[in-house]
């Protein structure tokens, strides 16, 4: 075999083993830049009824995902607040049953939440998904008009009641859903009017991934494609409409799905300055995008100047959809246990990276599962 000296120049040789020398391999440290801190974990919960036994919908009997009643949910938060983690993401059942009066499925949900916050106390942040209020069959999101089509005014205005509602309910924070234009506007400005104290989050970047709904779209995944979303991969609209959002009060751009994680990389450069606002704004493909929508544009301006004079934190967040605990439980099915939470590890710690100092929370089916197996798992050497 032949040595260095041999193939390359003398002198390049010797700088390459001056440094094999010091350390022959890529890693240069042995101390991780990045753990997940159970405060910013938050427990995903559906809940759609006050009792009666839950309903597994994701994976198998033994760790699934299920849907929840007040009375089957008990244990599934005493073990929540045993590993530390005190916030909570509440969803509805994500059918709609449209018989049944969109009014009567607010005044039913405010009455499952003003349990859920009685069962948890005080202590517990409780964040509440309003999308199970009205998504139709064909997965998209919103009220029926009288042709069956999408009432987007009479949709923001459930939007505007329900965020009241919740308020009054016991909720500390209302997620919008990223598929209507100006979600975040219309819940500050009908907390504000009623004189509530709500925090609004946003899934601003929602983009049409097939997985969102991956239990009610694995035999189709053309019914993922609701034409409300933003398209994979678009991430300059991505940045415009989480910019957008912050300009409109959000207080946290959650990205939905998780798995986006340059979209939170370049939030937290510009929320850290390390990145200028105006390399976004200066874009001409953004320009082109808000020249086209210039009704968006205010909203940005504002988003832009909160960025610019930091006169407002810029944080963000995470948001594990169904198509990903699937997978991991499939990992688990298929090969182990140890696979199944390493991915997901992986997953949550790339995010967190990207993120950085501006990561607020990281929503997920599996937090308490994660830090459970984390006590198994995570001192491993690679």
């Amino acid at each position: 075999m032949n040595n260095l000296n041999q193939l390359v120049d003398h002198d390049i040789a010797e700088g390459i083993l001056a440094q094999l020398n010091h350390e022959p391999f890529r890693r240069l440290t042995n101390k991780a830049e990045t753990s997940i801190d159970p405060s910013k974990l938050c427990q995903a919960l559906h809940i759609n009824k006050m009792a009666g036994d839950a309903k597994l919908i994701l994976g198998d009997a033994e760790d699934g995902y299920y849907m929840h009643s007040i009375e089957s949910v008990k244990p599934v938060i005493e073990d929540m607040l045993s590993k530390g983690i005190k916030r909570t993401y509440l969803g509805t059942d994500a059918v709609i049953q449209e018989e049944s009066g969109y009014l009567e499925k607010l005044d039913n949900f405010s009455n499952i939440l003003r349990s859920l916050r009685k069962l948890v106390g005080n202590n517990v942040e409780i964040i509440v998904d309003p999308a199970g209020l009205c998504l139709r069959k064909d997965l998209r999101w919103g009220i029926s008009d009288t042709e069956g089509h999408v009432d987007a005014e009479g949709t923001l205005a459930l939007l505007a009641q329900a965020s009241v509602a919740f308020a009054d309910s016991g909720a500390d924070a209302l997620l919008t859903i990223g598929r209507t234009n100006c979600e975040v506007q219309t819940v500050n400005a009908a907390v504000a009017k009623a004189g509530k104290n709500l925090k609004v989050q946003s899934f601003s970047t929602n983009s049409e991934t097939t997985s969102a709904y991956f239990e009610t779209t694995k035999d189709n995944i053309l019914r993922s494609r609701t034409g409300q979303k933003i398209l994979v991969g678009n991430l300059l609209e991505m940045l415009i409409r989480a910019i957008s959002d912050f300009g409109e009060g959000s207080d946290t751009i959650v990205q939905k799905p998780v798995e986006s994680f340059q979209v939170n990389a370049i939030l937290n450069a510009l929320s850290q300055k390390s990145m200028p606002a105006q390399s976004i704004v200066n874009n001409e493909k953004v320009q082109k995008l808000l020249a086209d929508n210039p009704l968006v544009k205010p909203a940005f301006d504002k988003g832009v100047e909160l960025i610019e004079t930091g006169s407002k934190p810029l944080k963000t967040g995470t948001y594990e959809v169904s198509g990903t605990f699937s997978n991991l439980r499939l990992l688990k099915q298929s090969y182990s246990e140890q696979l199944a939470w390493s991915a997901l590890d992986e997953i949550l710690l790339n995010a967190a990276s990207a993120a950085g100092d501006s990561l607020e929370i990281m929503i997920s089916r599996s937090a308490s599962w994660y830090l459970e197996k984390r006590k198994i798992y995570g001192n491993l050497e690679d």
